[in-house]
């Protein structure tokens, strides 16, 4: 479903976002019954690294980052955690 960009804004906002929500399911449903086809297909499904195979990845943040991000968002208490 498309829809021209000037038509989608002239609408009221309760509108567009009943809309916008509809063409996002639309989507996300043709993506799963498109994945569902390409696995039933012989040979078609995406080859999968073995579990043992996979890269594990840990992201940290120093406490610089988390209280700058505790001071954006307000949060009190996790800023006096940290110190």
């Amino acid at each position: 479903m498309e829809i021209d960009q000037c038509m989608l804004e002239s609408l009221p906002l309760g509108q567009r976002q009943r809309l916008v929500r509809r063409m996002r399911c639309d989507q996300i449903r043709a993506y799963y019954e498109r994945e569902k086809s390409l696995q039933r297909q012989p040979g078609g499904a995406r080859p999968r690294a073995p579990p043992g195979h996979r890269k594990k990845h840990r992201v940290r943040f120093g406490p610089h980052d988390i209280i700058q991000d505790a001071i954006i968002r307000h949060d009190d208490k996790e800023g006096a955690r940290l110190i």
